[in-house]
């Protein structure tokens, strides 16, 4: 059966398989959390044959392949593998130290589900179950353990002083929540309609200095985009610490932000979604006067969206550009 579907997918056209794909990300983030499961498995396993088949380009990615191969023993006692445990994103054994971890999910006076995060709130969407929920914020504290590869902020980081933190692609607001009370104004980006409520909600207390763009960012300026130079010089921004996950759109970001380094002091830049961002995403920043270097280790992208294309060979990727002037 599996196999028929399979052959029947690749037969589908282009616009269909994108159509469907689109349908597919529009369910409640708990239901693809179940579906998409069956192809990170296929995915991981594809990988560790690739390198197999290659034992020459598996050099750098030793310590990333041995966790594929411990992934794929699904030994009941090892303390990394649990369900939804992000090892196939994030392959380091770190990820273990989250399987235990106990996420309480309330529901605010609003009727949005929260977690408590450094003793604030951070609402998630009204449609979410609890174990979605709590699978997301596991991945989110995954995501910034000291040893990810998604780990935005570094010691240097956290101890310099910015006036303004730019979200863009602020999903939850996790980041944005933990700068909130660092800096003067907070300017989140989002054009996804599921995450406005939440992040009403969350930022409720801090309402007099968050401001929500419901756009997305680009290179050009619509009814539905925005760039960075135009809302720099319309809000008034200098010395900004500026966040970009906006999968796959960054390169057009920072194509459409010429005047940056008058205005964002660093840059914090995923550089996964695409196979070349991550030597084409330095060199772009470094032109308008950055230096730039990789977060440690690596990334599997499993899961592209439907807009990308399916990931190749290297398929380990640098997981982000920290950018400073």
């Amino acid at each position: 059966m599996k196999k028929f579907a399979v052959r029947l997918w690749g037969k589908l056209p282009r616009f269909v398989r994108k159509a469907l794909r689109g349908v597919f990300l529009a369910l409640p983030k708990g239901l693809q959390m179940r579906l998409a499961r069956p192809s990170y498995w296929r995915f991981g396993l594809l990988v560790s044959d690739y390198y197999r088949r290659h034992p020459l380009l598996a050099r750098p990615y030793r310590e990333e392949l041995k966790i594929l191969r411990r992934l794929y023993r699904r030994d009941p006692n090892d303390p990394a593998l649990y369900e939804d445990s992000p090892m196939l994103v994030f392959p380091y054994a770190f990820c273990g130290a989250y399987r235990a971890m106990d996420i309480p999910v309330l529901r605010g006076e609003n009727g949005l589900p929260y977690v408590t995060h450094q003793g604030k709130r951070l609402y998630f969407p009204a449609s979410w179950s609890e174990d979605a929920l709590r699978a997301w914020y596991r991945s989110l504290c995954v995501e910034q353990d000291p040893e990810s590869p998604h780990r935005y902020l570094t010691p240097e980081l956290q101890d310099a002083r910015f006036e303004v933190f730019i979200d863009a692609g602020s999903a939850e607001g996790l980041l944005a929540l933990e700068m909130a009370d660092r800096v003067e104004r907070v300017v989140l980006i989002e054009c996804d309609p599921l995450w406005l409520p939440a992040l009403r909600a969350t930022f409720a207390p801090w309402k007099d200095k968050v401001t929500i763009i419901e756009k997305k960012l680009s290179d050009t300026d619509s009814e539905d985009s925005v760039t960075l130079n135009t809302l720099a010089r319309e809000m008034k921004i200098k010395n900004a610490l500026l966040k970009m996950d906006i999968e796959g759109f960054e390169a057009r970001a920072i194509a459409g932000a010429g005047a940056l380094g008058e205005y964002a002091s660093a840059v914090l830049c995923c550089a996964y979604h695409r196979a070349g961002d991550a030597r084409e995403l330095p060199a772009a920043l470094a032109r308008l006067g950055y230096r730039c270097g990789f977060s440690r280790g690596y990334m599997l992208f499993a899961h592209p969206p439907a807009w990308l294309p399916k990931p190749e060979p290297p398929y380990f990727r640098k997981g982000l550009i920290r950018a400073l002037k």
